[in-house]
Protein backbone atom coordinates (compact mmCIF):
# COMPACT_ATOMS: atom_id res chain seq x y z
CA UNK A 1 0.00 0.00 0.00
CA UNK A 2 1.64 3.69 -1.02
CA UNK A 3 0.88 6.76 1.10
CA UNK A 4 2.01 10.13 0.27
CA UNK A 5 4.00 12.38 2.52
CA UNK A 6 1.08 13.84 5.15
CA UNK A 7 0.24 10.26 6.19
CA UNK A 8 0.12 9.28 9.77
CA UNK A 9 0.23 6.87 13.11
CA UNK A 10 -3.31 6.31 15.33
CA UNK A 11 -4.01 6.77 18.89
CA UNK A 12 -7.35 5.51 20.67
CA UNK A 13 -8.10 6.83 23.63
CA UNK A 14 -10.17 8.80 25.43
CA UNK A 15 -9.05 11.77 25.69
CA UNK A 16 -5.45 11.78 23.23
CA UNK A 17 -5.63 15.52 23.19
CA UNK A 18 -3.52 15.94 26.08
CA UNK A 19 -1.55 12.98 26.07
CA UNK A 20 2.13 12.98 26.61
CA UNK A 21 2.69 10.58 23.83
CA UNK A 22 2.15 13.73 21.25
CA UNK A 23 4.99 14.97 22.63
CA UNK A 24 7.57 12.23 22.74
CA UNK A 25 6.09 9.94 19.15
CA UNK A 26 7.82 12.69 16.62
CA UNK A 27 11.53 11.63 18.64
CA UNK A 28 10.30 7.71 18.55
CA UNK A 29 9.39 7.84 14.70
CA UNK A 30 13.06 9.45 14.42
CA UNK A 31 14.73 6.39 16.61
CA UNK A 32 12.99 4.26 14.95
CA UNK A 33 12.62 5.33 11.63
CA UNK A 34 9.02 4.93 11.25
CA UNK A 35 7.36 6.24 7.88
CA UNK A 36 5.82 9.39 9.72
CA UNK A 37 6.47 11.50 12.82
CA UNK A 38 2.51 12.46 12.82
CA UNK A 39 0.22 11.11 15.37
CA UNK A 40 -3.70 11.59 15.01
CA UNK A 41 -5.78 11.24 17.98
CA UNK A 42 -9.51 8.86 18.19
CA UNK A 43 -10.63 10.07 21.29
CA UNK A 44 -13.63 7.43 22.51
CA UNK A 45 -15.95 7.40 25.53
CA UNK A 46 -15.41 4.80 28.30
CA UNK A 47 -18.11 1.86 27.94
CA UNK A 48 -19.04 3.19 24.39
CA UNK A 49 -21.63 0.88 22.42
CA UNK A 50 -19.95 -1.49 19.56
CA UNK A 51 -20.57 0.16 16.89
CA UNK A 52 -18.84 3.16 18.04
CA UNK A 53 -15.24 0.99 18.07
CA UNK A 54 -16.26 -0.72 14.90
CA UNK A 55 -16.28 2.66 13.13
CA UNK A 56 -13.07 3.85 14.73
CA UNK A 57 -11.37 0.15 13.26
CA UNK A 58 -13.33 0.88 10.06
CA UNK A 59 -11.94 4.45 9.61
CA UNK A 60 -8.58 3.55 10.24
CA UNK A 61 -8.94 0.57 7.66
CA UNK A 62 -10.18 2.54 4.98
CA UNK A 63 -8.01 5.70 5.44
CA UNK A 64 -5.51 5.02 2.98
CA UNK A 65 -3.09 7.60 4.77
CA UNK A 66 -3.11 5.98 7.75
CA UNK A 67 -0.80 3.17 9.30
CA UNK A 68 -2.17 2.30 11.81
CA UNK A 69 -2.68 3.27 15.70
CA UNK A 70 -1.91 2.33 19.20
CA UNK A 71 -5.16 1.27 21.20
CA UNK A 72 -4.63 2.22 25.23
CA UNK A 73 -7.83 2.11 27.33
CA UNK A 74 -9.71 0.41 24.61
CA UNK A 75 -8.21 -2.59 23.81
CA UNK A 76 -10.70 -4.78 25.45
CA UNK A 77 -13.52 -3.44 23.76
CA UNK A 78 -12.17 -3.36 20.33
CA UNK A 79 -11.21 -6.72 20.10
CA UNK A 80 -15.03 -7.62 21.50
CA UNK A 81 -17.11 -5.22 19.24
CA UNK A 82 -14.52 -5.63 15.89
CA UNK A 83 -12.28 -8.77 15.78
CA UNK A 84 -14.54 -9.92 12.41
CA UNK A 85 -13.00 -6.26 11.09
CA UNK A 86 -9.70 -8.04 11.15
CA UNK A 87 -7.79 -10.27 8.77
CA UNK A 88 -5.70 -11.81 11.50
CA UNK A 89 -4.77 -11.31 14.98
CA UNK A 90 -1.48 -12.88 17.00
CA UNK A 91 -2.15 -15.40 19.37
CA UNK A 92 -2.16 -13.19 22.37
CA UNK A 93 -4.42 -10.91 21.19
CA UNK A 94 -7.04 -14.06 20.85
CA UNK A 95 -5.98 -15.52 23.65
CA UNK A 96 -6.80 -12.53 26.17
CA UNK A 97 -9.52 -10.78 23.97
CA UNK A 98 -7.83 -7.43 23.48
CA UNK A 99 -6.09 -5.56 21.34
CA UNK A 100 -3.62 -3.19 21.55
CA UNK A 101 -1.77 -2.01 18.10
CA UNK A 102 -3.88 -2.12 15.16
CA UNK A 103 -1.28 -2.51 11.55
CA UNK A 104 -1.89 -2.62 8.21
CA UNK A 105 0.34 -5.22 6.03
CA UNK A 106 -0.13 -4.81 2.72
CA UNK A 107 -3.95 -4.70 2.29
CA UNK A 108 -4.46 -6.71 5.53
CA UNK A 109 -5.52 -5.20 8.67
CA UNK A 110 -3.86 -7.13 12.19
CA UNK A 111 -4.49 -6.84 15.27
CA UNK A 112 -1.69 -7.73 18.40
CA UNK A 113 -1.51 -7.75 21.49
CA UNK A 114 2.01 -8.20 22.12
CA UNK A 115 2.37 -5.59 24.86
CA UNK A 116 5.07 -6.74 27.46
CA UNK A 117 7.86 -3.66 28.45
CA UNK A 118 11.19 -3.04 30.27
CA UNK A 119 11.49 0.22 31.33
CA UNK A 120 14.78 2.03 32.72
CA UNK A 121 14.37 5.07 34.84
CA UNK A 122 16.90 7.48 35.74
CA UNK A 123 16.69 10.69 37.91
CA UNK A 124 18.71 13.28 36.01
CA UNK A 125 18.08 16.58 37.39
CA UNK A 126 14.99 17.79 39.86
CA UNK A 127 11.74 17.37 39.01
CA UNK A 128 13.28 15.69 35.74
CA UNK A 129 12.80 11.74 35.15
CA UNK A 130 14.50 9.79 31.78
CA UNK A 131 13.24 7.18 30.52
CA UNK A 132 14.28 4.40 28.40
CA UNK A 133 11.85 1.44 27.13
CA UNK A 134 11.87 -1.25 25.01
CA UNK A 135 9.29 -3.75 23.90
CA UNK A 136 5.58 -3.99 21.92
CA UNK A 137 4.07 -1.71 25.30
CA UNK A 138 6.93 0.85 25.34
CA UNK A 139 4.95 3.51 23.73
CA UNK A 140 1.89 2.82 26.65
CA UNK A 141 4.23 2.30 29.55
CA UNK A 142 5.76 6.15 28.08
CA UNK A 143 2.17 7.29 27.76
CA UNK A 144 0.99 6.68 31.65
CA UNK A 145 4.15 7.21 32.83
CA UNK A 146 2.93 10.45 34.11
CA UNK A 147 0.70 9.21 36.25
CA UNK A 148 2.75 6.26 37.57
CA UNK A 149 5.15 8.62 39.02
CA UNK A 150 2.69 10.77 41.10
CA UNK A 151 2.15 13.80 38.46
CA UNK A 152 -1.55 13.69 39.05
CA UNK A 153 -1.22 13.06 42.61
CA UNK A 154 -3.70 16.03 44.28
CA UNK A 155 -2.47 16.58 48.14
CA UNK A 156 -4.39 19.61 48.67
CA UNK A 157 -6.05 19.42 51.41
CA UNK A 158 -3.72 17.45 53.37
CA UNK A 159 -1.69 20.14 56.19
CA UNK A 160 -1.16 17.86 59.04
CA UNK A 161 -1.28 19.68 62.39
CA UNK A 162 0.22 16.32 64.67
CA UNK A 163 3.91 17.83 65.27
CA UNK A 164 5.16 13.94 64.32
CA UNK A 165 2.97 14.04 61.02
CA UNK A 166 3.78 18.05 60.33
CA UNK A 167 7.42 16.61 60.68
CA UNK A 168 7.17 13.76 58.46
CA UNK A 169 6.43 16.47 55.22
CA UNK A 170 9.45 18.54 55.97
CA UNK A 171 11.81 15.65 55.64
CA UNK A 172 9.60 14.29 52.41
CA UNK A 173 7.58 17.14 50.80
CA UNK A 174 8.25 15.39 47.21
CA UNK A 175 6.23 12.51 47.88
CA UNK A 176 3.86 11.55 45.09
CA UNK A 177 1.33 8.61 45.09
CA UNK A 178 1.28 6.99 41.61
CA UNK A 179 -0.96 5.14 39.70
CA UNK A 180 -0.54 2.24 37.13
CA UNK A 181 -4.26 1.76 36.16
CA UNK A 182 -3.04 -2.01 35.88
CA UNK A 183 -5.38 -3.99 38.57
CA UNK A 184 -4.67 -7.45 38.25
CA UNK A 185 -0.61 -7.08 38.31
CA UNK A 186 -0.90 -5.26 41.69
CA UNK A 187 -4.22 -7.23 42.83
CA UNK A 188 -2.49 -10.88 42.39
CA UNK A 189 0.47 -10.26 44.60
CA UNK A 190 -0.87 -8.47 47.61
CA UNK A 191 -3.26 -12.21 47.48
CA UNK A 192 0.06 -13.79 47.70
CA UNK A 193 0.78 -11.28 51.02
CA UNK A 194 -2.77 -11.93 52.90
CA UNK A 195 -2.30 -13.29 56.36
CA UNK A 196 1.83 -14.41 55.39
CA UNK A 197 5.34 -12.67 55.85
CA UNK A 198 6.31 -10.69 53.10
CA UNK A 199 9.65 -12.45 52.73
CA UNK A 200 7.37 -15.67 52.22
CA UNK A 201 5.03 -13.53 49.64
CA UNK A 202 8.28 -12.31 47.89
CA UNK A 203 9.30 -15.67 47.51
CA UNK A 204 6.17 -17.14 46.06
CA UNK A 205 6.27 -14.45 43.51
CA UNK A 206 9.46 -14.69 42.54
CA UNK A 207 8.86 -18.99 42.01
CA UNK A 208 5.87 -18.43 39.96
CA UNK A 209 6.49 -15.53 38.17
CA UNK A 210 9.83 -17.01 37.08
CA UNK A 211 8.03 -20.14 36.03
CA UNK A 212 5.14 -18.69 34.40
CA UNK A 213 6.33 -15.06 33.14
CA UNK A 214 7.62 -14.37 29.79
CA UNK A 215 10.61 -13.33 28.95
CA UNK A 216 10.97 -9.06 29.21
CA UNK A 217 12.02 -7.28 25.95
CA UNK A 218 15.15 -5.28 25.53
CA UNK A 219 18.88 -5.54 27.41
CA UNK A 220 17.31 -6.89 30.19
CA UNK A 221 18.95 -9.55 32.67
CA UNK A 222 18.41 -13.12 31.38
CA UNK A 223 15.94 -14.18 34.07
CA UNK A 224 13.71 -11.05 34.44
CA UNK A 225 10.23 -12.22 33.74
CA UNK A 226 7.07 -10.03 32.67
CA UNK A 227 4.17 -11.46 34.98
CA UNK A 228 1.92 -13.67 33.94
CA UNK A 229 -1.94 -12.50 32.55
CA UNK A 230 -5.02 -13.30 33.63
CA UNK A 231 -4.98 -16.26 31.14
CA UNK A 232 -2.34 -17.88 32.29
CA UNK A 233 -2.85 -17.36 35.88
CA UNK A 234 -6.09 -19.09 35.70
CA UNK A 235 -4.44 -22.04 34.16
CA UNK A 236 -1.77 -22.72 36.73
CA UNK A 237 -2.09 -25.79 38.11
CA UNK A 238 -2.95 -26.29 41.86
CA UNK A 239 0.44 -28.25 42.91
CA UNK A 240 2.61 -25.64 41.07
CA UNK A 241 1.01 -23.24 44.01
CA UNK A 242 1.44 -25.77 46.84
CA UNK A 243 5.34 -26.18 45.59
CA UNK A 244 5.63 -22.50 45.95
CA UNK A 245 4.30 -22.47 49.35
CA UNK A 246 1.00 -20.89 48.49
CA UNK A 247 -2.10 -22.62 50.54
CA UNK A 248 -5.18 -23.50 49.21
CA UNK A 249 -7.09 -20.52 49.69
CA UNK A 250 -4.83 -17.56 48.38
CA UNK A 251 -4.54 -19.72 45.56
CA UNK A 252 -8.64 -20.14 44.77
CA UNK A 253 -8.67 -16.34 45.01
CA UNK A 254 -5.58 -15.65 43.06
CA UNK A 255 -7.30 -17.44 40.21
CA UNK A 256 -10.97 -16.24 40.95
CA UNK A 257 -9.71 -12.61 40.26
CA UNK A 258 -7.46 -13.91 37.44
CA UNK A 259 -10.83 -15.23 35.97
CA UNK A 260 -12.56 -11.67 36.36
CA UNK A 261 -9.37 -9.52 34.61
CA UNK A 262 -11.52 -8.37 32.36
CA UNK A 263 -14.21 -6.51 34.80
CA UNK A 264 -11.25 -5.56 37.17
CA UNK A 265 -9.05 -3.83 34.28
CA UNK A 266 -12.45 -1.30 34.11
CA UNK A 267 -12.05 -0.53 37.85
CA UNK A 268 -9.70 1.93 36.84
CA UNK A 269 -12.44 4.20 35.74
CA UNK A 270 -14.42 4.28 38.41
CA UNK A 271 -14.13 6.77 41.67
CA UNK A 272 -11.11 4.59 43.79
CA UNK A 273 -13.13 4.37 46.68
CA UNK A 274 -16.45 2.83 44.70
CA UNK A 275 -13.43 0.39 42.98
CA UNK A 276 -12.20 -0.89 46.83
CA UNK A 277 -15.80 -2.14 46.87
CA UNK A 278 -16.31 -3.25 43.75
CA UNK A 279 -12.88 -5.51 44.38
CA UNK A 280 -14.36 -6.97 48.07
CA UNK A 281 -17.05 -8.34 45.96
CA UNK A 282 -14.57 -11.23 44.72
CA UNK A 283 -14.54 -14.14 47.40
CA UNK A 284 -11.07 -14.10 49.36
CA UNK A 285 -10.44 -10.07 48.33
CA UNK A 286 -11.42 -8.53 52.01
CA UNK A 287 -10.35 -4.84 52.95
CA UNK A 288 -6.57 -4.76 53.10
CA UNK A 289 -6.17 -6.76 49.84
CA UNK A 290 -8.51 -4.08 47.95
CA UNK A 291 -6.85 -0.97 50.37
CA UNK A 292 -3.01 -2.87 49.09
CA UNK A 293 -4.17 -2.50 45.27
CA UNK A 294 -6.17 0.90 45.50
CA UNK A 295 -2.98 2.04 47.12
CA UNK A 296 -0.55 0.83 43.54
CA UNK A 297 -3.22 0.71 40.60
CA UNK A 298 -5.23 3.89 41.69
CA UNK A 299 -3.09 5.85 43.46
CA UNK A 300 -5.92 5.99 46.38
CA UNK A 301 -4.81 8.25 49.24
CA UNK A 302 -7.41 6.96 51.54
CA UNK A 303 -6.81 3.38 50.79
CA UNK A 304 -5.95 2.40 54.42
CA UNK A 305 -4.74 -1.14 54.83
CA UNK A 306 -6.80 -2.09 58.00
CA UNK A 307 -6.04 -5.83 59.07
CA UNK A 308 -2.50 -5.55 58.60
CA UNK A 309 -0.19 -6.88 61.18
CA UNK A 310 1.94 -4.04 62.02
CA UNK A 311 0.05 -0.96 60.56
CA UNK A 312 -2.12 -0.06 63.89
CA UNK A 313 1.72 -1.09 65.68
CA UNK A 314 3.22 1.20 63.55
CA UNK A 315 0.58 4.24 64.08
CA UNK A 316 0.09 3.75 67.60
CA UNK A 317 3.47 3.64 68.64
CA UNK A 318 4.94 6.38 66.10
CA UNK A 319 2.05 9.05 66.79
CA UNK A 320 1.07 7.82 70.56
CA UNK A 321 3.78 6.25 71.89
CA UNK A 322 2.26 2.83 72.74
CA UNK A 323 0.41 -0.06 70.28
CA UNK A 324 -3.16 0.15 69.13
CA UNK A 325 -5.53 -1.72 67.21
CA UNK A 326 -6.97 -1.35 63.91
CA UNK A 327 -10.33 0.44 65.24
CA UNK A 328 -8.22 3.18 67.48
CA UNK A 329 -6.40 3.29 64.46
CA UNK A 330 -9.13 4.52 62.41
CA UNK A 331 -10.37 6.69 64.99
CA UNK A 332 -6.79 8.29 64.85
CA UNK A 333 -6.35 9.30 61.53
CA UNK A 334 -10.15 9.39 60.90
CA UNK A 335 -9.75 13.66 60.78
CA UNK A 336 -6.90 12.82 57.85
CA UNK A 337 -9.62 11.76 55.23
CA UNK A 338 -9.15 11.28 52.76
CA UNK A 339 -5.34 11.35 53.15
CA UNK A 340 -5.15 8.15 55.83
CA UNK A 341 -2.69 6.18 53.57
CA UNK A 342 -0.92 9.23 52.34
CA UNK A 343 -0.07 10.05 55.86
CA UNK A 344 1.23 6.29 56.60
CA UNK A 345 3.61 6.44 53.36
CA UNK A 346 4.75 9.66 54.77
CA UNK A 347 5.55 8.40 58.26
CA UNK A 348 7.32 5.39 56.26
CA UNK A 349 9.55 7.25 53.85
CA UNK A 350 10.42 9.89 56.30
CA UNK A 351 12.32 7.38 59.12
CA UNK A 352 10.19 8.53 61.52
CA UNK A 353 7.74 5.29 61.46
CA UNK A 354 8.65 3.15 64.80
CA UNK A 355 7.23 -0.17 65.67
CA UNK A 356 9.63 -1.59 68.31
CA UNK A 357 10.30 -5.52 67.97
CA UNK A 358 9.39 -7.99 71.67
CA UNK A 359 10.26 -10.87 70.75
CA UNK A 360 11.28 -13.28 68.02
CA UNK A 361 9.73 -13.89 64.83
CA UNK A 362 7.28 -16.79 64.10
CA UNK A 363 8.68 -19.76 61.74
CA UNK A 364 7.29 -19.42 58.28
CA UNK A 365 5.24 -22.76 57.54
CA UNK A 366 6.61 -24.84 54.99
CA UNK A 367 3.41 -26.09 53.00
CA UNK A 368 5.93 -28.19 50.89
CA UNK A 369 7.07 -30.62 53.20
CA UNK A 370 3.47 -31.56 54.28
Amino acid sequence: MTRGAESYMGFVGVSTGGSSIRKVFPEWADALQLPTRTLVGHDVALDSPPQVYREVVEAIRDDPQHWGALVTTHKMAVHAAARDLFDACDELAETFGEISCIAKRDDRLVGNAKDPVTARLAKSAPGTVDCEAWGEGAAEFTETLPAQLGCHDDSSGFVPTEPTLAAAQRRAPHLRLGRTDRVLEVLIPAVLEQRVYGKDARRAWRSLVTKYGAPAPGPAPAHMRVPPSGEVWRRVPSWEFHLANVDPGRARTLVGCAQRADSLERLSSRPPAEARTAMMSLPGVGEWTAAETAQRAFGDADALSVGDYHLSNVVGCTLLGHRIDDAEMLELLEPLRPHRHRAVRLLEVSGLARNPRLGARLAIPDLRSM
